[in-house]
């Protein structure tokens, strides 16, 4: 969609991309204060959703979802208290959710203009929709496989916390640029999976196609998900509708005859086959269990996920705690590192350091000099070494603390602190000007060596004096504490 969508719901007219107030009703395009709306991305039956930019946050691109009911839903009024109740359980699943980096983070929801809305963080790639449309020819059984263990692990997680996802298809699956990994994204037609939830008839919900027999009747189970996985790969296999692929006489897929120019090796098509089986007791019960078939299939040695560039994908797991002599909680911080998200890492990096000095993120967004002094030494080592390892030593503050050394330890603005900021990506090509904090470049493949976290030390203005010093003080402090 190239337009904006009103945001109040008896109005919904539709505006160029450039507006800032409705031409229709002068609703202003700005959300809670910070959220600027860019463009409508889509509509589907609860509502729209947008691409916004946090203003308060860098302008970092977020995704706000708007309950918005259909006209049949706003006559009945106990399916629109259900449909609206089903928005608000989304913010508490995406809360449960949200410790995976293949699952977008939610980051607030609100009611404005009579509306409810959802910020999640915006998942920067294509849909496997898209995807198949762009390549021009059907997935190979490798990128299939390949897809499957992907997105398998993300799935039994969503399981383990009791959640059925119940719309799984093409459309809802997002390769990420940043690192090609497979994010499962709306979450609206998601439910906990209770004892009572899966003795008892519900709403029907899920795409047609794709849902799981039982499903259509309201009474889905975590098999269900893997019906409607399975599903997927079929499309993908074969580049033909759900329907037409499946035989009523046979009651089952008959999509073995759609293969163009390639083929399934039996293996990779019993598990298909057992993915898409319409009765449950046939088909698979749990998503490690299609793991551990399809790493049967394959040794040992080979690789289950190749990304374009092993510089943009960080580690997996990581062996040390993440201890605080103030009680603060890093594992945020750790799951935007893991994701691959630097930008907000960096941010939340700063955030935690001045919670662990006991200093007001709304005061400054910079750590005071004489609270550098007296940094708790553990929260120090802690930030760093995440940084370190999940940018495989590219970035972090012992990284800057090197080069830093490396520049002569520059006390005051001059030729050594040019060459220090020259070597972090902090000044621009030709020595002239700092680089603006938003125009920083947020990628191991691009980015210099060192070039964040900044946040807490120079909030979004590199070209202040004061960032010297803190600095300074910093990379003491880490001295102090042993932090190599």
């Amino acid at each position: 969609m190239n337009t904006l969508h009103c945001f109040k719901p008896d109005c919904q007219s539709q505006n160029s991309l450039n507006a800032r107030f409705c031409i229709k009703c002068g609703t202003p395009f700005l959300l809670n204060e910070r959220y600027q709306c860019v463009k409508t991305l889509g509509q589907g039956g609860f509502g729209r959703t947008h691409l916004v930019t946090d203003i308060r946050r860098s302008h970092t691109k977020v995704v706000v979802k708007q309950f918005i009911p259909g006209e049949d839903l706003r006559q009945n009024t106990s399916s629109l208290q259900k449909a609206l109740q089903l928005f608000h359980d989304e913010s508490q699943r995406l809360l449960q959710l949200d410790q995976h980096p293949q699952i977008p983070t939610l980051f607030e929801a609100f009611e404005a203009y009579e509306s409810h809305f959802l910020v999640q963080q915006f998942v920067d790639g294509q849909t496997l929709t898209d995807e198949l449309i762009q390549q021009g020819a059907a997935f190979t059984e490798e990128q299939v496989r390949t897809a499957l263990l992907d997105l398998l692990p993300t799935i039994q997680f969503m399981h383990d916390h009791q959640i059925i996802h119940r719309d799984i298809k093409p459309d809802n699956v997002i390769r990420r640029n940043s690192d090609r990994r497979l994010v499962l994204v709306d979450f609206g037609a998601a439910k906990v999976a209770t004892q009572t939830v899966l003795t008892n008839t519900g709403t029907q919900i899920g795409s047609p196609g794709y849902a799981a027999p039982e499903q259509i009747y309201g009474k889905a189970t975590f098999s269900s998900d893997l019906y409607s996985l399975g599903v997927t790969c079929l499309h993908l296999l074969t580049q033909m509708d759900p329907f037409d692929l499946y035989s009523p006489l046979e009651s089952g897929f008959n999509w073995r005859h759609y293969l163009v120019n390639q083929t399934v090796s039996d293996a990779l098509a019993n598990i298909l086959d057992r993915l898409t089986a319409n009765t449950i007791q046939l088909r698979y019960t749990t998503a490690q269990e299609v793991i551990d078939d399809l790493h049967s299939l394959q040794p040992k040695t080979q690789a289950i996920f190749t990304p374009a560039s092993s510089k943009s994908v960080p580690s997996p797991s990581i062996s040390f705690p993440l201890e605080s002599e103030k009680g603060v909680d890093y594992q945020k911080l750790q799951k935007l590192l893991k994701a691959g998200f630097w930008k907000e890492a960096d941010q939340e990096t700063a955030h935690r350091m001045l919670e662990a000095v006991g200093q007001e993120s709304s005061y400054s967004i910079r750590l005071d000099l004489e609270k550098i002094r007296t940094f708790p030494c553990k929260d120090l080592q802690t930030v760093d070494r995440l940084w370190a390892h999940y940018s495989q030593g590219r970035f972090g503050f012992s990284v800057q603390k090197k080069i830093w050394q490396e520049c002569g330890i520059p006390k005051s603005f001059g030729k050594d602190w040019d060459r220090f900021c020259a070597k972090v990506g902090w000044q621009t090509p030709d020595a002239r000007d700092y680089v603006d904090y938003a125009n920083l470049k947020f990628n191991p493949e691009k980015s210099s060596i060192g070039e964040i976290p900044f946040f807490v030390v120079g909030g979004s203005k590199i070209q202040d004096r004061g960032i010297v010093l803190i600095c300074d003080y910093l990379f003491s402090r880490m001295e102090t504490c042993k932090v190599y």
